[in-house]
């Protein structure tokens, strides 16, 4: 199986701009009850419709600015441009800020013992419901490529349910793990950097640690 070309990205974004976003929240929200109940419990004390539903757009729009940039920001890099890449890369921070900023306001954070739970039941849903239904779409419109980005996503999210669990039955404990994601796939592995990727095959020297 053939690797993919790989955009690295080398600034770290802060803790909030880490949150996995699924897509828009309309899409996601239609089949995913308890995330709905999650983001507009803490939104619905507001008594303002239509600032929660505009905070849930500003924030999947933020979130979407901001690997957007983060992508460009690489493209002017590796076409001799830096300055524009800082620039990309400064207003992508921004963004950061604007997220964190309607996520806030969303009452979506919550505990590390609850949002663990939620992420693990987010990657389930993904995993079961979200990406098998891409995959079919795909390949009912025989579109091989997209075909296989879902394919591999839908096992990659299974492996963040794993990772997810792990961390939720260990939490009490004080062992500090080291993560190293396959920047093809998105597999994470923990402490050790496998000879290739379980999932896309690809050698060790497409993962990139996280610390």
């Amino acid at each position: 199986m053939g690797v993919s070309p790989v955009v690295s990205m080398h600034s770290e974004p802060p803790w909030w701009c880490t949150q996995r976003v699924t897509g828009g929240f309309e899409g996601v929200f239609a089949s995913d009850p308890e995330g709905l109940r999650r983001t507009t419990e803490g939104a619905n004390e507001m008594g303002n419709e239509r600032t929660v539903k505009n905070l849930k757009t500003t924030y999947t729009g933020e979130s979407k600015a901001i690997v957007r940039n983060r992508l460009f920001a690489e493209i002017a890099d590796s076409e001799g441009y830096p300055q524009i890449g800082r620039l990309f890369r400064a207003v992508a921070e921004a963004e950061c800020v604007h997220a964190k900023n309607a996520l806030v306001m969303l009452g979506e954070m919550k505990g590390t013992e609850e949002n663990l739970r939620f992420a693990f039941e987010s990657e389930m849903r993904a995993k079961n419901t979200h990406y098998p239904e891409f995959i079919r779409e795909a390949e009912a419109e025989e579109d091989r490529k997209a075909s296989q980005m879902f394919s591999r996503a839908r096992d990659v999210e299974e492996r963040h349910g794993q990772l997810y669990r792990s961390a939720l039955d260990s939490l009490m404990k004080e062992e500090l793990m080291v993560y190293h994601v396959c920047e093809v796939c998105g597999y994470v592995a923990e402490n050790t950097v496998p000879d290739t990727c379980p999932i896309c095959m690809a050698t060790r020297d497409h993962f990139k640690k996280v610390v």
